[in-house]
């Protein structure tokens, strides 16, 4: 058995979490994490019931694997191995992206709403398929409300690339939508159509864009972008009201 913890110079930096562990052979261990917590800047995360996760040199396996803060989750449960119908389910539930500065893991910009996010890994031996859907509620950029942000995305080995499908969400209409895909090797790896229909640029405001003093007005039009992610190719057009 191992019982670990840290305690920091305050309460918002401490953590008590007991794990046992069984080693097999080499290859082959078993862990079971017990009830605890552990604190990330200002946020508690709990573990409430045991959590297993098992791996040998062909599988791995996540049993009851849940953690809180409050009502925010994060799932992990299911086995991979070589049967290619093996899944692991994975759910992130509730997440305010507001925590991501109290973990002082934030950017210069104040991101807020709440993200649910929902997948799963197959076959990840042998042909890896992984799937995800999952939204952004009550989307923010510092004092600018946006909407709500949907995300679909999917990858297969096969392909080497990841499928997005995207969209900002504003009473009905959708001001931003991106259909396409990253590539997972090479530079020139974006590839895919932007629709923008009303997007209201005061948005931009909050990224402190150089030589620009501010934006205003509304955006129409339909781009394909291209190249690097760092320095994407536009071609189409773009109406400004």
């Amino acid at each position: 058995d191992l019982k670990t913890g840290w305690y920091g110079e305050s309460a918002n930096s401490n953590a008590d979490l007991r794990l046992h562990v069984d080693f097999f052979d080499k290859n082959h261990f078993l862990v079971e994490l017990e009830p605890g917590y552990f604190n990330i800047k200002k946020v508690t995360w709990q573990i409430d019931e045991k959590a297993i996760f098992e791996k040998d040199s062909t599988s791995m396996r996540f049993e009851d694997f849940l953690i809180h803060a409050g009502n925010q989750e994060l799932i992990l449960d299911g086995s991979l191995s070589e049967n290619k119908y093996d899944t692991l389910n994975f759910q992130v539930n509730r997440f305010e992206l507001a925590t991501l500065d109290s973990m002082g893991l934030g950017a210069a910009e104040k991101f807020g709403g709440t993200m649910n996010l929902g997948g799963r890994i197959v076959n990840f031996y042998r042909q890896t398929s992984v799937d995800a859907d999952g939204s952004i509620l009550g989307f923010t950029v510092d004092e600018y409300e946006l909407g709500e942000v949907t995300l679909t995305s999917r990858y297969t080995a096969n392909s080497k690339s990841l499928g997005i499908n995207a969209q900002l969400i504003n009473e009905n209409n959708k001001p931003v939508v991106f259909e396409g895909k990253y590539g997972l090797e090479g530079e020139q790896n974006l590839q895919g159509n932007l629709y923008l229909k009303g997007f209201d640029l005061s948005v931009l405001n909050a990224f402190g864009i150089p030589q620009i003093s501010r934006f205003d007005g509304f955006a129409n039009g339909e781009v394909n972008v291209s190249g690097a992610l760092r320095q994407p190719v536009l071609e189409g057009y773009i109406d400004f009201d």
